[in-house]
Parts: C-alpha cells; structure tokens; sequence
C-alpha cells in the first residue's frame, strides 16, 4: 500500500480529498493530514510518505517552500500540487522544484486520480534517472565523490552549470575537479549535466499537457530553440520527434 500525505490548510478541500476517492481501492492509504508546511515537512521526514497532495498557499510554509526543503533534504515524496487557477505562476515555479504533477481547484475524482498516479509513475522514473547518471563509468566504485557529484547534479540541473559551486562543496579547485570528473564518469560535468537534462525531459514529453516549450523551461533552457538543439545533439531527434515516437 502507498502512503499518501495531505497537506491543505482548508478542512473542506482536506475532507474531500480524503472523501472523493476510494483510495484503497488504488493501493493507496492516507497516512497524514497537515493544515500547513511545517507540519507537513515533519511527517514527511517521520512518515516518509509516497506521494504528497500539498496547497501552494498554506501559512508558516507554503507549498513552494515544502518542495525546497524536501528537496534539499532528499526526502521528496512523488509531489502534486494543488492550486487556484490564479496562482498558477507558482505551479511553474514548483515544477522546477521536482514536484511531479498538480491540479487546479476545482477538481474532480478523475483529475485527482490520475495526477497522484502520474506522480507515483514520475517518482518511479526518478530512481531510474539516478541510475542514469551513476551507469557513467560504471566499473568506477562507488564514493562520496560520486555520490555528491550526483546528488549535485538532481538538485541543480535546472541552474547554469558552474563548476567552481560544486569544487567548494568538495573543496578542491576547479581545476581538480574537472578531471576527477572527467576520470570518475568518463565525461564532462556539463556533458553528464547536459545528458541528465534530457533525460529528465523524455519523462516530461510523455505528458501530451506539456508544450515543448514548458519542457524547457523546466529543465533549465529560457530558450526552446536552444533546448531542440541540445536534445537533438544528445537523443539523435528533436523533442517533437521523440514525442511522437513515444
């Protein structure tokens, strides 16, 4: 059984979520509700919930905050966002946070349904990423080196790729860094960076919902054009091409 967190600050919104779907009957128990962010990152971190429903808005942490935190602390459930039309700039910015799917109020049984196994699907799709990005090299044994390389590369690969960010975390020069990457995964850091995007992005243009151009925004390109090219060079066919074919 999957363990599901809400996080809501409005009882009714919480009542019929818990109320409309017979979550059961998917493989799915609610395992916590929270009234605000504070809450909810505490149940994540003791709960350790599968999927989370969280309201971008809710007091002492919203939701964008939530997804930071979870992120950053690597606890991140399968993350839908529940939102008001008119806050849907928010849901953009949550998306660049890993947050899987979302929904707008209102909502019915059908959307709800269908966004939480969206989610669980992505967060499966997660693992296999991290697996993507540890297959480089892969007769390399393990390390912390590696490790924190990886872990770098989830949480910024949305951002401009600096090199010199990631040589103080593990305190050597740039310089050093660059060729102990080069050495540990056969490959640049931005090319392992670059390589990651897309594969984040196959992920994302499976959702008929998404345009080309949200995809790469999402994974760090202002620029659409800029991102074909990228995904062309690394795929071997542009992103309408492979949505196409998949």
């Amino acid at each position: 059984m999957r363990k599901m967190l809400i996080a809501e600050d409005e009882s009714v919104t919480r009542r019929g979520i818990r109320e409309l779907v017979q979550w059961e009957t998917y493989g799915i128990a609610i395992c916590a509700e929270t009234e605000h962010g504070v809450a909810a990152l505490q149940a994540t971190r003791e709960l350790v919930p599968d999927v989370a429903l969280v309201d971008i808005r809710m007091p002492l942490m919203d939701g964008l905050e939530y997804c930071r935190r979870v992120t950053e602390e690597g606890i991140a459930p399968a993350i839908v966002i529940i939102s008001a039309y008119d806050q849907f700039r928010y849901v953009q910015r949550a998306l660049r946070y890993g947050v899987k799917d979302y929904v707008l109020k209102p909502f019915d049984e059908a959307e709800l349904v269908e966004a939480v196994q969206r989610a669980l699907e992505r967060g499966r799709t997660d693992s296999a990423l991290i697996g993507f990005l540890e297959r480089f090299d892969a007769g390399a044994k393990d390390s912390t080196f590696r490790r924190t390389v990886v872990k770098h590369i989830q949480l910024h690969f949305t951002e401009p790729i600096q090199l010199g960010e990631l040589a103080r975390r593990v305190a050597v020069t740039a310089g050093h860094l660059a060729h102990r990457v080069k050495h540990e995964f056969g490959v640049t850091l931005t090319e392992l960076t670059l390589a990651y995007r897309c594969e984040v992005a196959k992920g994302l243009l499976r959702d008929p919902r998404q345009r080309v151009h949200e995809v790469a925004e999402q994974v760090g390109y202002r620029d659409a054009q800029a991102f074909t090219e990228v995904f062309k060079r690394t795929v071997g066919c542009t992103p309408r091409e492979y949505r196409r074919a998949h």
